[in-house]
């Protein structure tokens, strides 16, 4: 059975982070320079307390199959009108893909994002990430921006 989790404990927060490597590992594909022995620091560990802060986990009965991390990145006030909300991290493991996990996840980013009076929400995706891009469009989410990089060699 396949169950949704606010994370309030450090010990789902540190599983977040051994999801967020696979999240990266799998990333690097479309990054050649992420590196292979990559070491990520632990925000979570102190992320979930954090009332700007938001993180969930999808379990399959106990085991930890996926998680989302999103935040608030502007509150409103002189340079911007609403507060911005960002999803920092999504990952599903392959085997639990097409199984509407992802979208569980974002709904329940949404409604944090809501109860925020959150009224935008962005996520950033490598352009080579078709199947990334198709769940987050189907979700209505459009491109507004687009970052350009040069590797200068």
């Amino acid at each position: 059975m396949i169950t949704l989790k606010r994370v309030e404990t450090e010990e789902n927060a540190n599983i977040c982070y051994e999801l967020s490597k696979l999240l990266v590992v799998s990333e690097r594909k479309y990054d050649s320079n992420v590196k292979e022995d990559f070491e990520l620091r632990n925000f979570y560990k102190d992320y979930y307390k954090d009332e700007n802060y938001f993180l969930m986990l999808a379990f399959d009965n106990e085991i930890p199959i996926g998680f989302v991390s999103a935040y608030l990145r502007e509150e409103a006030g002189e340079f911007v009108i609403d507060s911005t909300g960002v999803i920092g991290g999504l990952y599903v493991k392959t085997e639990y893909r097409s199984n509407g996990i992802a979208t569980a996840l974002l709904e329940e980013t949404y409604q944090w994002c809501r109860n925020k009076n959150i009224k935008k929400i962005e996520i950033s995706v490598y352009i080579e990430n078709e199947t990334a891009k198709r769940l987050y469009a189907k979700e209505g989410f459009v491109t507004s921006i687009l970052r350009m990089t040069k590797n200068l060699d």
